[in-house]
């Protein structure tokens, strides 16, 4: 099923792990594979294995908040970009 609009909604903020950072967006693209999943076009969607809702966007930059207690190579502040494909049930 194709959802018949978009909305915003706040979600909570997630616990870090120790090897994780926790980024706050300040820039979001939206691509053509963010069409395909609002039109129901894009594979997953199509035959199933996906479900929505889903959270648009993949292509994010913004602000380290959070820094885990095992990551060296970052720090709170940093500006990260990110590159994500993960979905959540």
């Amino acid at each position: 099923m194709v959802p018949a609009l978009l909305r915003y909604n706040e979600i909570t903020i997630p616990r870090i792990e120790p090897e994780d950072v926790l980024i706050k967006v300040a820039y979001e693209a939206i691509c053509v594979t963010d069409f395909e999943i609002l039109d129901g076009t894009l594979g997953y969607y199509k035959d199933g294995s996906a479900k929505y809702p889903i959270i648009l966007g993949h292509k994010s930059s913004g602000r380290i908040t959070q820094v885990g207690s095992k990551v060296r190579s970052f720090q709170k502040c940093d500006w990260s970009n990110i590159k994500a494909h993960t979905h959540t049930n």
